[in-house]
């Protein structure tokens, strides 16, 4: 990649600038496929490399400990055996070097994907009055389940799915759970992006290509897809267990997860009972929630990168640990921060504009900070966990949603009594305080959470 353009009209700024989005995109392809490598200037890649020498080392391993014979794989450090890894960093196989367009395909019909899901999680909300008046029952915290109880679904998920999705890929995963509306076109235009999967194909091919066997995927294991499943179905409550980072963070997107879909739940009800609203005017109340959530979306992508390439930059210049300016996971959390104290303000804003029943803008105005506050948290959390766990990201992230989806889905059944009993203000002030009671754990994070992060990171290893 060539930093200085040939008429040396790049300013010092412009260069950095340059240098800090190459580096960015190494860092990212190096996430994606397990940054087996140490390059200076980079995170510390030891969790990975010691996941894969577990797998290396269980390769002189021919028995389990019943004495059954397993059936294994030559292990790279054989003699003969030729590892297959990219054929360079420009290798057009991987999926980091695909054409741009496809890229951004892909990720359309991803977002598509997640809106789907999101919309199916929610759109049923406004229209539970009328169901429960269908059904003759009169229980809040019925209604309220009757949303949730999608989420608890979404707990169950991704402790199968995760090890599978490392075991076959993300694809076929993809399309197992892609039945509505874009099945088709992700049937013609999705494509396998998962490292370890692909050059196992393609070590697979040079096998029946010249009739070698030596040939294998520099992640090959003596693991059979049962106990790699096996694994992998364990590693995410193992990361809850002995993990202190990924049991905090889980528990704080679960309380933020939790207020989601408290919304969701009583939004509409409180603007029908306060404001008189019809049942059909009163789903645009959560046009709110959108617009936070949207404009904090175009905040994070632009704001992201660069607060990590001026902490970068900070850091190298001040010398000491950080003089080698590495990306560190960290880096991703001081929108965490921002997010967390704007949530508070957000429930404090919506809470008391609807007990004094000011302007109906005002409480939706009050809940658009709350969704701004929430998309920072959630997106920021989200990096910060595929940075600081790379090849094990998938099982970080299905561990956290096993927590928070446990948490939201019941957790809101509590809103209508605790709304019946504070009311609107009070039962709000009650959440933003509780929101402010963890405020301080991303900026603890921030601050220490390196050290944390690397002391536990071999103990953690050693377990999965």
């Amino acid at each position: 990649m060539d930093l200085i353009e040939k008429d040396g009209s790049v300013s010092k700024e412009e260069r950095h600038e340059q240098q800090d989005d190459h580096i960015i995109n190494l860092d990212l392809e190096m996430s994606f496929h397990g940054s087996i490598i140490d390059v200076p200037g980079y995170p510390s890649t030891n969790s990975s490399n010691e996941s894969i020498q577990q797998d290396r080392d269980s390769c002189k391993e021919s028995t389990d400990p019943k004495g059954t014979a397993l059936p294994t794989v030559r292990c790279p450090e054989d003699e003969n055996v030729h590892e297959v890894s990219w054929d360079s960093p420009s290798d057009p196989a991987n999926p980091l070097n695909w054409p741009f367009w496809i890229r951004c395909l892909l990720i359309v019909l991803v977002s598509a994907s997640t809106f789907l899901t999101g919309l199916c999680s929610g759109f049923f909300a406004p229209v539970v009055p009328s169901v429960m008046a269908e059904f003759g029952s009169t229980n809040a915290a019925l209604g309220s389940f009757v949303v949730t109880v999608f989420v608890l679904g979404l707990a169950a998920g991704p402790l199968v799915f995760a090890p599978l999705s490392e075991l076959y890929g993300r694809l076929i995963v993809q399309h197992t759970g892609n039945i509505s509306a874009i099945t088709l076109p992700s049937f013609i235009f999705f494509r396998e992006t998962y490292a370890p999967v692909l050059l196992e194909r393609k070590a697979s091919h040079l096998r029946q290509k010249t009739g070698d066997p030596a040939f294998h995927s520099q992640y090959a294991s003596n693991l059979t897809p049962r106990a790699h499943f096996k694994r992998g179905i364990t590693r995410a409550m193992k990361m809850l267990a002995f993990s202190p980072i990924v049991l905090v963070l889980s528990t704080y997107m679960g309380l933020v997860y939790s207020y989601f879909y408290l919304l969701i739940t009583t939004l509409s009800e409180i603007f029908r009972t306060t404001y008189d609203f019809s049942p059909s005017i009163s789903r645009l109340t959560y046009l709110g929630i959108g617009v936070g959530f949207l404009f904090a979306q175009i905040f994070f992508a632009y704001m992201s990168d660069r607060i990590l390439r001026r902490m970068r930059r900070s850091r190298k210049e001040e010398g000491g640990k950080d003089e080698d300016g590495e990306m560190k996971p960290e880096y991703r959390l001081p929108l965490t921060v921002i997010g967390g104290v704007l949530m508070p303000i957000g429930f404090f804003w919506y809470g008391w504009s609807a007990q004094a029943k000011m302007h109906w803008i005002m409480p939706l105005a009050g809940t658009a900070i709350l969704g701004y506050g929430n998309a920072l948290i959630f997106m920021s959390l989200q990096t910060y966990h595929i940075d600081a766990f790379t090849i094990h990201a998938a099982s970080a992230i299905a561990a956290n949603t096993v927590i928070r989806s446990i948490m939201a889905g019941v957790l809101p059944l509590a809103a209508p009594r605790m709304y019946e009993v504070l009311g609107i203000g009070w039962g709000n002030t009650l959440l933003g305080i509780l929101g402010l009671v963890l405020v301080p754990v991303p900026y603890l994070l921030l601050t220490c959470g390196e050290g944390i992060r690397k002391r536990g990171a071999r103990k953690l290893m050693e377990r999965l």
